[in-house]
């Protein structure tokens, strides 16, 4: 249903007609144009330029008798740089995008290596631009998912990449549903 959302709203045209109405549109000796005026596409950029606009972001504030002003200031300051060095802005309009069309979006933050010969690790946004591939716990119940025991980023890796990473491990396949 969520990819059926994405298509209605995205790609229009027939997307937007009943699997039954197109058949008999299409069947012979009834054949009888498509036509849409996708409308939804208009309220989407709406609601996603409305989020845009007042975007959701990290806030450090002191909040106890032993919280320091100026220690939240600084971390206030390396936050500011984390998203901007690793576009967090672009890995969140991509989940608003997500979210607003099908009901689910998702960015990550993770660590990455600084350079190649280096062991310094920083922490980065991450986009994620297909939310078939996340896979969260079924009983999780929060709806941010807070409450999550674990969860998957599922990433197609060509079979000739594969083979050049590790070269030791023999390759199995699967049908992915």
């Amino acid at each position: 249903k969520m990819l059926e959302d994405i298509k209605f709203v995205r790609l229009g045209g027939k997307h937007q007609w009943p699997e039954y109405a197109l058949k008999y549109r299409n069947s012979p000796g009834a054949e009888r144009p498509v036509l849409t005026d996708n409308r939804v596409k208009q309220y989407r950029t709406s609601v996603i330029n409305g989020i845009k606009q007042s975007m959701p972001s990290i806030k450090v504030l002191p909040v106890d008798d032993q919280a320091d002003v100026q220690t939240a200031e600084v971390l206030q300051g390396v936050i500011r740089n984390i998203e901007s060095i690793s576009h967090a802005d672009t890995a969140k309009d991509k989940a608003i995008e997500y979210a607003v069309d099908c009901g689910r979006g998702y960015f990550g933050l993770m660590t990455r290596y600084v350079s190649d010969d280096s062991w310094d690790q920083e922490i980065a946004f991450r986009t994620i631009p297909d939310p078939f591939k996340v896979y969260f716990d079924p009983y999780s119940i929060e709806p941010d998912g807070s409450d999550a025991r674990w969860g998957f980023l599922v990433e197609e890796v060509p079979r000739s990449q594969f083979k050049r990473e590790y070269p030791d491990i023999d390759l199995a396949d699967w049908n992915v549903g």
